[in-house]
């Protein structure tokens, strides 16, 4: 009987990605491929299990209201890990964070609010900065980014 239902759990999985795997297929072809490929990059293959935080993207929002709904969101989101899948290129490979890597990739759970996800995606360098891109996703596509910085 384990079996049977094993095999039924198995034919009724869904082949579409996580929102999450979608930000990060954005994130790569769109802006890592193009705006850092002169460094190494290096990313866990998980999202980050930590809770985010909200204050880079208070402009990201049409409203108040709106950025305020995100930040409660993202305190009380799940924050269990998500396996990504990517391939390792040249510029990105899979490994812990590092202090000596030119750049380190983190992936916050995705918050829902209204019919929009929100991937909170940073690229990071110790002690220097830190790029943060918010990738919006309606209906299984991604809508559009909205891109933080800050020197640390």
């Amino acid at each position: 009987m384990k079996v049977i239902l094993l095999l039924i759990g198995l034919f009724f999985q869904s082949n579409e990605p996580t929102v999450e795997q979608m930000a990060f297929d954005y994130f790569v072809e769109n802006i890592l491929d193009k705006s850092y490929r002169e460094k190494k990059t290096v990313f866990t293959g998980n999202t980050d299990a930590t809770v985010g935080y909200a204050g880079p993207f208070s402009d990201c929002f049409e409203t108040f209201e709106q950025f305020k709904d995100y930040a409660r969101e993202t305190k009380s989101n799940d924050h269990n890990e998500v396996k990504i899948d990517f391939l390792e290129t040249r510029y990105l490979r899979k490994i812990k964070n590092s202090r000596r890597a030119p750049l380190n990739l983190n992936i916050q759970r995705a918050v829902r609010i209204g019919g929009y996800y929100y991937v909170h995606i940073s690229l990071y360098k110790r002690h220097q900065f830190v790029d943060h891109y918010l990738v919006r996703i309606l209906d299984n596509k991604v809508v559009d980014h909205c891109y933080s910085n800050e020197y640390i």
